[in-house]
C-alpha cells in the first residue's frame, strides 16, 4: 500500500503544472498526516509538546516535563487528533463528529453534524480529519450515505463540500439497514481509502473500490483551495488485479 501511495504522488506530481516538485523526502516525511492513521498522540513538529488524549479530553503536554492542560471538557469519547500546519489548531473526531480547538485553549467549535449512516458503525460517521496545507479546509471521511465519500469543511464550519465517494455499489452491493447483515459484504466492511493532501493541497490522492474493482483503484483529485471543490474528474493513476477471492 505504501509504494501504491508514492506511485500515485509522484505521478499526480508529474502530471501537474505546479512549480513545486513533490519529492521522495515529502511522502517519507509526511508526519500526522502521512501514511499511517494517526492515534491520540501527536507531537509538534519541533518536538516541543504533544497533544494528547487523557482522561477523556484532549490536552496539551510540554515535552520537558510538567502537567497536561485540557483544551476540552466535554463527556463524549474524542479520537483521531491532527494537528494544523501552523500548530494553531487541533482537529479531532468527537461523538462522531469533526471538532476543531485552539492549541492555546480556547471554546471547541462543533464543524459537522452528520447524520450516521448504515452499515458497519465503525465507518458510519465521520471520520479521520486531514488539514489541508494552508489551513483553510479540513478533509474528511464519511460514512453518512451508506458508503465512505470524502468532504472538505472549511474551518469556520460555513462551507462543507462533497469531493468523491470511495466505494461505489450499486443494486444488491448497497448496504441497505433493512438486511440481516445490513448489505453485501463487499460493502459492509468498510474499505479503508487512505486520502492523502499532496504538500501544495492542491491534490488527493485515495483509492475507490467496487464489486467490479475490488482490488481498488488508486486516484488522484485535484483540489481547488480557493473554492474547496475538486477542479476536475479524479483521475485513475493505477488499477490493481482483482483479488479473485475477493468479490
Amino acid at each position: 500500500m505504501r509504494k501504491f501511495f508514492v506511485a500515485v504522488l509522484l505521478v499526480a506530481t508529474l502530471a501537474s503544472s505546479q512549480t513545486r516538485k513533490l519529492t521522495i523526502d515529502d511522502l517519507l516525511a509526511g508526519g500526522e498526516q502521512a501514511f499511517g492513521r494517526r492515534g491520540n498522540d501527536v507531537v509538534s513538529h519541533d518536538g516541543k509538546f504533544s497533544v494528547i488524549v487523557e482522561h477523556g479530553q484532549i490536552a496539551v503536554k510540554s515535552n520537558d516535563g510538567g502537567e497536561a492542560r485540557a483544551l476540552t471538557s466535554s463527556s463524549e469519547p474524542k479520537s483521531e487528533l491532527a494537528l494544523s500546519a501552523d500548530e494553531q489548531n487541533i482537529a479531532y473526531i468527537n461523538d462522531g463528529q469533526v471538532w476543531t480547538v485552539p492549541v492555546k485553549g480556547g471554546e471547541p467549535l462543533e464543524l459537522t453534524h452528520d447524520p450516521a449512516g448504515c452499515g458497519d458503525p465503525r465507518g458510519a460517521t465521520d471520520h479521520h480529519p486531514q488539514w489541508n496545507p494552508n489551513g483553510q479546509w479540513i478533509l474528511y471521511e464519511s460514512g453518512q450515505s451508506g458508503f465512505n465519500e470524502l468532504y472538505v469543511i472549511s474551518t469556520d464550519g460555513k462551507i462543507k463540500n462533497k469531493l468523491a465517494a470511495t466505494e461505489i455499489y450499486r443494486d444488491k452491493d448497497i448496504v441497505a439497514s433493512s438486511t440481516p447483515d445490513r448489505g453485501d459484504a463487499v460493502s459492509s466492511d468498510r474499505f479503508d481509502p487512505r486520502p492523502h493532501w499532496s504538500p501544495d493541497g492542491t491534490r488527493i490522492s485515495y483509492t475507490e473500490r467496487s464489486r467490479e474493482f475490488f482490488s481498488g483503484k488508486l486516484k488522484v483529485l485535484a483540489f481547488d483551495q480557493d473554492s474547496g471543490k475538486a477542479a476536475d474528474e479524479p483521475i485513475d493513476i493505477y488499477v490493481a488485479n482483482n483479488d479473485p477471492g475477493g468479490a
